[in-house]
């Protein structure tokens, strides 16, 4: 009878210390993916965030941020959700492009994937038209008409000028509600699904803006005589599109990584010219299939943000005078295997040198609160 009971109490141990070694396990995995878990959804508070947030952390350092977080993201739903990257259909890009009765300049190409290892590429090229197909990103560009007024908008974008061009305007001939249907319908002949993606931002290109640009270009000799359009009309007016994949109501960014990454983080995955004429340019640029889960993650208040921010750069001795100008809220995709990544919620912050168009990013996580170093 003793031997029996002193089994039971050892029995009755084990299972004790595998319950704490299965807890303590999975409290690990939380950690890992900046989330502990409320038990009990009653302790869980509702989060809000601000419109803006000002503080000045030193006299080199200041935060006077805009709060970016789409209207329709509720901080108190999101759940921990995976990905992985998807692979485009390269059949129905060729269908779509390619016309049976055109000669084209084909080249077999090696390109890379999102991890950085090699990947096949088809290439085509005629007077008509280039592209590009990989499985992982395809680029389609109607000869030389996209060509010019990408120049055109490119021009504007890097002497930080883009402000001239209208984001709201209906163009003539083409109202922006008709050409958003056109680009829809396009996105699913190739098998990419529209509702996925959030605007990050449109411009509306105007034929008589186009073509004082290209003055402006031909003028400051960043074009040459001979390579000018000229005889721009309204069958050449154009809107251009950039695209972000969304996820539980959050943009998701698009860039391999934050800190690296000099351009605004709004430069979409899907970036298109569709105009008068039809698409004149599509790029698709590692998109992904994603997969919400049920395990609710609690976002951290934005004090703890901003107290994170601020403990990097108050003992700071500064050369030029910083301003945190902008918050915003994505999901970023974190690689957590081969082809596997896990969302995870992110504040990029924009840093702004005080009388200069330079910026840097900061990437916090909205979870812990923690600066990211490891974006990859």
């Amino acid at each position: 009878m003793k031997k029996y009971i002193k089994n039971i109490v050892l029995l009755v141990i084990c299972i004790a210390a595998v319950g704490v070694l299965w807890e303590q396990s999975h409290i690990k995995i939380d950690q890992n993916f900046g989330n502990p878990v409320q038990k009990d959804a009653a302790l869980k508070q509702e989060v809000e965030f601000p419109k803006t947030y000002k503080a000045n952390v030193n006299e080199t350092f200041s935060i006077n941020a805009d709060i970016v977080v789409p209207d329709d993201f509720d901080p108190n739903q999101i759940c921990r959700a995976t990905a992985e990257i998807q692979e485009l259909d390269m059949n129905k890009w060729k269908k779509r492009f390619l016309k049976g009765d055109e000669s084209y300049e084909e080249d077999p190409e090696g390109g890379t994937t999102r991890e950085g290892g090699l990947a096949l590429c088809e290439y085509y090229q005629s007077e008509e038209l280039y592209l590009y197909l990989s499985g992982q990103e395809s680029s389609y560009y109607k000869g030389m008409s996209y060509m010019q007024t990408h120049a055109c908008l490119e021009y504007n974008i890097n002497k930080g000028t883009e402000d001239i061009l209208s984001k709201t305007a209906d163009l003539e001939n083409l109202s922006s509600t008709n050409a958003w249907d056109g680009l829809i319908s396009e996105l699913n002949t190739l098998g990419i699904t529209a509702n996925d993606y959030v605007v990050s931002y449109c411009y509306a290109l105007d034929h008589q803006t186009l073509q004082r640009e290209e003055q402006k270009m031909l003028k400051d000799g960043n074009l040459e005589p001979d390579e000018k359009k000229g005889n721009w009309s309204e069958e050449d007016n154009t809107y251009f599109y950039c695209l972000l994949q969304k996820d539980q109501g959050l943009p998701v960014f698009y860039p391999k990584e934050v800190i690296e990454y000099e351009e605004d983080p709004d430069f979409g995955a899907v970036r298109a010219y569709y105009g008068v004429s039809g698409l004149l340019s599509l790029e698709a640029n590692y998109l992904f299939d994603i997969k919400d889960g049920k395990e609710p993650l609690t976002l951290a208040p934005f004090e703890k943000i901003a107290e994170t921010i601020t403990k990097k750069y108050e003992q700071a001795v500064l050369e030029f005078k910083i301003t945190v100008t902008k918050c915003r809220l994505f999901q970023y995709p974190l690689r957590v295997g081969k082809g596997t990544y896990e969302l995870v919620p992110v504040w990029v912050c924009t840093l702004q040198y005080e009388d200069s168009d330079s910026v840097m990013y900061l990437p916090i996580h909205a979870v812990t609160g923690e600066e990211m170093t490891e974006m990859g």
